[in-house]
């Protein structure tokens, strides 16, 4: 798949720019017309609307990701990595309101498996603030370059924001 650009198409599957070349010279061009030989039809030129909008998808996705791939705490006396998917979510907050000593599941640094660790109500209040303060970090920083993708005026702007 390739989508048009002011000087060519961008080769979707690996991003490559390519350069219009009717000189016969281009092997990406050439590989590029024969596909459209072969019925192939480009996806049209981005606006810099759309490119807006699909960056700002993408920033979405990528701290959605980031936010379910779980963080590191060491509230419980040693580091800990802590899942949170939403049902991992929902158990930190059922065991943070019941306030009360428990074992906790997580992944111990340096063992492969998850363990039953044991956590005071006050180790999984810390877990709990150190997950609300790496969640708070992920959103700040998608809502600044969500921030910046509305600003941005050139297509050069827009692929300089990376997550």
């Amino acid at each position: 798949m390739y989508r048009i650009t002011e000087f060519g198409v961008t080769r979707l599957s690996d991003g490559a720019n390519i350069i219009q070349d009717d000189s016969g010279n281009s092997p990406d061009w050439n590989e590029y017309l024969a596909w459209v030989i072969a019925g192939g039809v480009p996806e049209p030129m981005l606006t810099l609307e759309s490119a807006r909008n699909r960056k700002i998808e993408d920033i979405n996705q990528a701290a959605g990701d980031e936010l379910i791939g779980g963080f590191w705490s060491n509230g419980s006396g040693q580091n800990c990595f802590y899942d949170t998917d939403i049902e991992d979510q929902l158990n930190m907050i059922g065991a943070v309101l019941a306030n009360e000593d428990t074992y906790y599941r997580c992944f111990v640094e340096g063992i492969e498996e998850k363990q039953w660790v044991p956590h005071t109500a006050a180790q999984l209040r810390q877990v709990f603030d150190d997950g609300k303060l790496w969640k708070t970090q992920i959103l700040q920083k998608a809502s600044q370059l969500k921030s910046l993708a509305k600003s941005a005026t050139t297509f050069a702007e827009l692929d300089s924001i990376q997550w």
